[in-house]
This record gives structure tokens, sequence and C-alpha cells, in this order.
């Protein structure tokens, strides 16, 4: 199971370029908020979203709250300079700790291939269809891939009951 840890801020204004949608870095931990989405691209909202994948992720999601939001700024502010005014307010997930999910994406782990991702499309049989990212190799660990693998799971079952 894959994971990514994130912490969303918004500012009083955008004093980064508004046109570039994604900042990424390697700072001094590889993989901790080194890839930053900027809200401004798609919204009138001044956010970033500083993300940690891995087993960074599983780093910060062991801080208290408190440090894992001064972390991720401090990483922003390596960024974006030292002039990125103080936050607003923020919101962060810790989806490895959300007990119905318990991480965030299903992560291939070395010698897996699309044969392990289509077990899941077989089993439960006539009675039981599952979906989701896992569902499907050609896009695991996607938001699309989890709508394409509910349009199939649909489909399945229009075809069973016409």
């Amino acid at each position: 199971m894959g994971t990514v840890t994130k912490v969303a801020f918004r500012f009083p204004e955008a004093t980064w370029d508004a046109d570039t949608q994604y900042f990424g870095w390697i700072g001094p931990h590889p993989g901790r908020w080194a890839y930053v989405v900027n809200y401004e691209t798609f919204s009138d909202t001044p956010v970033l979203m500083p993300l940690s994948f891995g087993a960074e992720a599983f780093e910060v999601k062991a801080m208290s709250e408190a440090d894992m939001v001064a972390d991720a700024l401090a990483a922003l502010r390596n960024l974006m300079g030292p002039d990125l005014p103080d936050p607003l307010d923020w919101r962060s997930t810790r989806w490895s700790q959300n007990r119905w999910t318990r991480g965030a994406y299903s992560f291939p782990k070395a010698g897996s291939g699309p044969e392990d991702w289509d077990v899941w499309q077989e089993w439960g049989g006539e009675v039981l269809l599952f979906a989701g990212e896992h569902t499907t190799w050609d896009y695991h660990g996607t938001t699309h891939g989890t709508w394409l693998s509910g349009i199939r799971a649909a489909e399945t079952l229009l075809d069973d009951i016409r």
C-alpha cells in the first residue's frame, strides 16, 4: 500500500508564480514535501499543497500535527523563499492512519505486474464485484483509475442483468 501525506496551506495572497501548477524540489529528505500543487492555477484560491510520498510520508505521519505543519511550512519557505506569508489556515491528510483506507493508493512491489491487478477483477464471482484503482494495472494509484474501474464494474453488472 502506498501512502501520501498532504498539507494544504491557504495564504492571504499568492506570492509565487500563479501560472505554475506544480513545483518540485529535493530537500534534505528526498520525498518529503518534494512535490507542491499550486491551486491558484485552477481556482481563485491562493493555496499551496506540499506532499510527502513513500517512506517520508510514514516519517511525517509519526509527527505531531503541529510538528508536521511546521515541517511542511519550512519546506515551502525553502522552496518559495522567506517572503512567503504566514498561512491563514491549513488542512492535512493522513491516509495511512485512516482505519478505512490504511493507505492512499495501491503500490506495486518489485516483480509485480498486470496479472496481480487482474485478480481483483475476478474475485467475488457472480455475487461481488470489486472496483477501485487497485483493480486496474493501467491506472492504478490514480483517481481516474477508480472512476474507470467503477464504469467497468457497472458495465459488467448491466451485462449480467440484460
